[in-house]
């Protein structure tokens, strides 16, 4: 009686055990995904970024000799910021989703105590 009552609990640890290490792979995945996609967003949106200032640069030149004028500064100059923005959104969301694996692979969790 008492050997089956240890052998019950052996089992009941063994499989909450394997319940734990199968949770913590999971979540270890999640944030793994996570930070793969979001770090994606982020570096697709630095891109766009480079390239809204490059077009930024060219407005600016053909302002200066005449080939566009004001409005078309000020709306690439919105594109522009709307384009930092977007970068520094993305970059929040990365580091965010770091932070997240960081917790999944069992790292203190200090946003607690903000």
């Amino acid at each position: 009686m008492y050997f089956e009552n240890r052998k019950d609990e052996y089992k009941i640890a063994i499989e909450k055990y394997d319940q734990t290490i199968l949770r913590a792979m999971q979540e270890t995945n999640d944030a793994l995904y996570t930070l793969k996609m979001t770090d994606g967003k982020r570096m697709i949106s630095q891109d766009r970024l480079d390239l809204s200032d490059k077009e930024y640069s060219l407005i600016q030149t053909k302002e200066k000799i005449g080939m566009a004028d004001d409005l078309d500064l000020l709306m690439k100059k919105e594109a522009v910021l709307t384009a930092q923005k977007q970068a520094v959104s993305n970059r929040i969301n990365s580091l965010v989703a770091m932070i997240g694996l960081y917790q999944a692979l069992g790292g203190v969790d200090y946003t607690e105590a903000l």
